[in-house]
């Protein structure tokens, strides 16, 4: 006599092991990707469509979905808050209208006390908790941007526990309200914060963000002195491979020097991802320096020197890593900004001797800028333009060891005949 064997299915497995296939696919970083600019998005689309399979799919893979995604909805009358936020910020919008959306553990509400009677429309998105600590950054480099700003804003943060029954207590633990609540430590100097709602917060976490609230911004001197540490630990890497190293070794080594300049870059407010750079806290360099080794220096003439550095290394770590056209991208991108700060518009050929700006303090890291450029284009096949930035080169580097290194790039760019 034959037996046959149950039919297996997904729901005949063992509850734990469902539980783990849900986890795969709704966990965060599954609908997570970074696109080319280097830019965050979502795409909760095959996580979502397990609630569409059956109702025992659905509420399984709904307890676990939520267990891992955790949302905030922000509630604010300027409408451009959200563009900043993606764009600056790199904080992604989850839901553009979010209105109507109800599983949200937290609500920020940014409004101007003093501009309440102006019946603005209130703009409300979704985003989610692990970006709130790129909102918090973002809103803090904003204030820095513009010191008029936060003196006239209120934060208003609500904790909900949107699923326990009318009947129960909400309830939110300790873990999930420091995730929600200690990216507004960095938000200073605001007219106004308080934690509303059914949901009380922990003293010590909300005692902990608004003393963070009020510590005092690191000086000028101290964020410029962490850039210099960090260009020189990217300066040491970049020449840490020998001749005997192998090319993954020296890869990894120049890759390293890359990402202590993008540290370098953000410990002077400078932003970097991928080719896109975000330059804040402008009015928080326009000042006269005070300590040393900056006393009586201008703020803002050592950052531009710092950024021209770090970019004359990164246009030497690109080479270093056979990548000319990001070498190239790089050092055409700060020429072009410095022929705009001069008023020379775009596409306009200056002779060499007017194209350098002889007065700028950074001429001889401008002067590499443009050497190191030259060697991008001739790598890429540019000739012509690289003979034109070597011209420029020569006058910001008129040492004898540059010129000789210029002279040898020359003869790279001459015209060959037959």
């Amino acid at each position: 006599m034959t037996t046959t064997s149950p039919s297996l299915s997904f729901l005949t497995l063992p509850p734990e092991i469902r539980e783990q296939v849900y986890t795969l696919i709704c966990r965060p970083s599954e609908s997570r990707s970074i696109d080319d600019e280097g830019y965050t998005t979502y795409d909760f689309r095959p996580a979502l469509s397990l609630f569409h399979i059956n109702r025992q799919i659905h509420d399984e893979a709904h307890k676990v979905f939520y267990s891992l995604n955790t949302f905030a909805r922000v509630e604010t009358p300027w409408q451009q808050s959200r563009e900043h936020l993606q764009f600056e910020g790199d904080v992604p919008t989850v839901i553009r209208n979010g209105a109507k959306f109800t599983k949200h553990r937290l609500v920020v509400g940014i409004d101007a006390p003093a501009y309440e009677d102006e019946g603005r429309e209130r703009e409300t998105y979704v985003v989610h908790a692990d970006d709130l600590g790129k909102f918090g950054h973002t809103w803090w480099l904003a204030g820095l941007s513009h010191p008029a700003l936060n003196p006239n804003l209120r934060l208003t943060l609500e904790l909900r526990d949107p699923f326990s029954p009318e009947w129960e207590t909400p309830f939110m633990a300790k873990a999930m309200q420091r995730k929600l609540l200690e990216p507004w430590g960095k938000v200073r100097g605001l007219v106004d914060f308080r934690v509303i709602g059914q949901i009380t917060p922990y003293a010590s976490l909300l005692a902990g963000v608004k003393a963070t609230q009020i510590e005092a911004e690191p000086s000028v001197e101290s964020c410029l002195s962490e850039c210099v540490r960090l260009k020189a630990l990217g300066n040491d890497a970049l020449k840490r491979p020998a001749l005997h190293d192998n090319d993954a070794v020296k890869h990894a080594a120049y890759h390293q020097a890359l990402d202590l300049y993008t540290q370098a870059w953000a410990a002077i407010h400078i932003t970097i991802r991928q080719h896109q750079r975000h330059i804040h806290a402008d009015a928080f360099y326009h000042r006269t320096l005070t300590q040393p080794p900056y006393a009586a220096k201008s703020a803002q003439s050592e950052r531009l020197t710092l950024r021209i550095q770090l970019v004359a290394n990164t246009c030497l770590a690109y080479l270093k890593l056979s990548q000319p056209q990001e070498a190239k991208f790089w050092g055409m991108r700060t020429i072009r900004t410095l022929r705009e700060a001069f008023g020379v518009p775009d596409g306009v050929e200056l002779a060499p001797e007017q194209e350098a700006a002889t007065g700028l303090e950074a001429g001889k890291e401008m002067g590499r800028v443009y050497y190191r450029t030259a060697v991008a284009c001739l790598e890429c096949g540019e000739r012509q333009e690289a003979r034109r930035l070597l011209a420029v080169a020569k006058i910001y580097l008129p040492g004898e060891g540059d010129q000789k290194a210029i002279g040898e790039v020359e003869q790279g760019c001459a015209l060959r005949v037959g």
